[in-house]
């Protein structure tokens, strides 16, 4: 898991998690900012590959705001 404060309000992370003998990965790329408003904004790609079908892909899009 590794982590990159890009400026005070965004951050760059990438989750890797591998198990060669299965030949099974999966990444994880996020970004997170903070938008004007105190409105979090969080983007990932979630990609999971494998000799065997199905591989996965999916797009994530998360706002929130705080209380």
């Amino acid at each position: 898991n590794l982590a990159y404060p890009i400026d005070d309000f965004s951050t760059v992370m990438l989750t890797a998690i591998a198990n060669p003998n299965g030949s099974k990965y999966l990444l994880i790329p996020r970004y997170q900012n903070t938008l004007p408003g105190n409105i979090d904004l969080e983007l990932s790609l979630l990609l999971y590959l494998s000799d065997s079908t199905p591989n996965t892909t999916s797009i994530v899009v998360d706002l929130s705001y705080p209380f």
